[in-house]
């Protein structure tokens, strides 16, 4: 009897003990996978200093040695249930950390090399996470040789990526999660939804919501294309006479992304855009690599800042990359055929958002060509009307201010910005996060 009961209060220990180390293996693995990413942890910058909110940055492994460069902010309102979004540039070739550092992120480099706090961070709202796709582009690296890029091998390491990110920060798996971007991210996007979409990963598909995409190569006109709205839309904004016979000045110094601003011109300015486009090849041959007439660009500074050591050991970049804002040595298959294809079957076959939005000041990708590929997707109005669409004076919050117009169709929304060029957060700040706010929030313009 003695012997059965020893025998029992041994298996009772012996039960214990390995719920014991269970329950320890579990704590640690739970650890673990929260703590990974802490050797990403970037807690000051070189020039800026001391963060003030949660970035990471680094590596994550693809195929074949290939390692994708990413920078994450954490938002700085409620990261635990805020949506994450996933931010590409465009070009082909062209960094995501420009967006960072230009346009929408936490801290922004404007002329004379200094960063400035950005209240109209999209990290205020959001998980922001920016990547350098393809592989070969800023600090992101690819094999030796380098393969040829196209819009689908491009889709599919991105979308490897995400999945891999997603082993790394796991608490944001189940996270709503939205696509945005700009330029020729008008292919990386909708190509990396319909990745999404008809990958295995059915937790990230779950959570997709939708996307935005600014200025956006889309359609077979323009990017490349004939675009028969461009001389039309230059006429009317005062950029060549209405008189076709007569010629514009080809010394004229405008800058083709925003034609409101002062110009900044330099090649690397202009190696953005990849395709033929009559305004920026003139103006490419007329520069070359003549010295810029109002100084240094915010994109040199940009430059330089990168590829300082200090910097790239505290981003925990690869010390012997020379980071360039648009690769000139990408090779890449551009898409000439446009993705409307995907738009009709995203507006058939999923419930998501979508948002194309244009600053009407872009002569490279201009509003006239956006709205004209849209209409030809031939859904109906929701809301028959070119409704206004304001956002929040900087000086007087209670003052709403013009944004622009919009058109609200019933799987579909185009949107103007006013006093915007190509890259919509870097010429009009507020706009522009009044417009992702209002994406998140209702899924179209017209939060306010």
């Amino acid at each position: 009897m003695v012997d059965i009961v020893v025998l029992i209060i041994c298996n009772s220990l012996f039960t214990l003990l390995n719920m014991r180390n269970l329950l320890i293996t579990v704590a640690l693995l739970a650890i673990v996978a929260v703590a990974q990413p802490a050797s990403d942890r970037v807690t000051s910058l070189p020039v800026y200093g001391q963060l003030k909110s949660a970035n990471y940055a680094g590596y994550v492994n693809l195929t074949e040695g290939r390692r994708a460069f990413y920078w994450f902010v954490e938002s700085q309102r409620s990261p635990s249930s805020d949506p994450l979004v996933l931010w590409l540039n465009g070009g082909p070739g062209c960094s995501s950390l420009l967006g960072f550092s230009e346009e929408n992120g936490p801290y922004t480099m404007r002329h004379g090399g200094n960063f400035e706090d950005n209240a109209f961070a999209y990290s205020t709202i959001a998980n922001v996470l920016y990547l350098e796709s393809p592989p070969g582009v800023g600090f992101s690296l690819d094999t030796v040789p380098a393969i040829v890029w196209n819009d689908t091998n491009t889709a599919q390491m991105s979308y490897l990526f995400l999945r891999n990110w997603f082993k790394r920060f796991p608490k944001y798996r189940n996270h709503k999660l939205y696509l945005a971007g700009e330029s020729y991210a008008g292919h990386y996007v909708p190509q990396l939804a319909y990745q999404i979409f008809t990958g295995s990963d059915s937790r990230i598909r779950a959570n997709m919501q939708g996307f935005m995409v600014g200025n956006p190569c889309t359609g077979n006109i323009g990017c490349g294309n004939n675009d028969p709205t461009l001389n039309t839309f230059l006429q009317y904004q005062g950029f060549a006479a209405l008189n076709a016979s007569v010629p514009t000045d080809p010394n004229a110094n405008y800058d083709p992304y925003d034609l409101l601003v002062p110009t900044c011109p330099s090649a690397s300015l202009l190696s953005r855009i990849r395709f033929p486009h009559p305004i920026v090849d003139a103006l490419r041959k007329r520069l070359r690599d003549a010295p810029y007439p109002y100084g240094p660009c915010a994109d040199n500074f940009v430059t330089a800042w990168f590829n300082r050591e200090d910097v790239k050991q505290a981003i925990h970049a690869d010390l012997d990359v020379t980071w360039t804002e648009c690769s000139n040595t990408l090779n890449y298959t551009i898409n000439f055929d446009g993705v409307t294809d995907l738009y009709k079957i995203f507006m058939e076959q999923t419930k998501w958002h979508l948002l194309i939005y244009s600053g009407l000041s872009d002569s490279v990708v201009n509003m006239a060509q956006t709205q004209t590929i849209v209409n030809g997707l031939n859904r109906p109005l929701k809301v028959n009307q070119f409704t206004a669409w304001n956002y929040p004076y900087v000086y007087n919050a209670t003052v709403p201010q013009l944004g622009g117009f919009y058109l609200l169709f019933d799987r579909i929304a185009w949107a103007g910005v006013r006093d915007a060029g190509h890259m919509v957060p870097q010429f009009n700040p507020p706009a522009a996060h009044e417009l992702f706010r209002s994406f998140l929030d209702i899924g179209r313009p017209g939060r306010m």
